[in-house]
């Protein structure tokens, strides 16, 4: 038998207009199998309007991140990721979901978490 764990991905797809105004703009996670966060990814169609624009995953709806680990992308850009990760432990049952923190509008955001479980 083969022992060990395997990596597996999460994906948010957000479709359309989001901004700071846009709370809890993806559907509810909730995960199959138990395991522990390694990074995220974010993409987005279209550059960001503003400063920066910053999401957050909030698990069980407490964020997964400290205040100055959130994810963001930073104006004009269309790409970022993180490894800083503050709460990185899963179970099966646990739900996520992504809303957007602050920042100016965007088009098509693209959320990958990297998990290993």
């Amino acid at each position: 038998s083969i022992v060990g764990v395997s990596p597996f991905s999460v994906g948010w797809y957000i479709p359309g207009f989001s901004s700071a105004v846009s709370t809890n703009v993806s559907a509810v996670v909730t995960m199959d199998r138990a395991g522990n966060w390694d990074s995220f990814s974010l993409s987005a169609k279209t550059p960001v309007s503003t400063a920066s624009l910053t999401l957050d995953v909030n698990k069980n709806a407490t964020s997964i991140f400290n205040t100055i680990g959130r994810i963001n992308i930073l104006g004009g850009g269309t790409f970022n990721s993180t490894a800083s990760i503050a709460t990185k432990v899963f179970v099966k049952g646990d739900q996520f979901q992504v809303d957007i923190d602050t920042g100016g509008s965007v088009s098509e955001l693209t959320l990958i978490g990297s998990a290993i479980g």
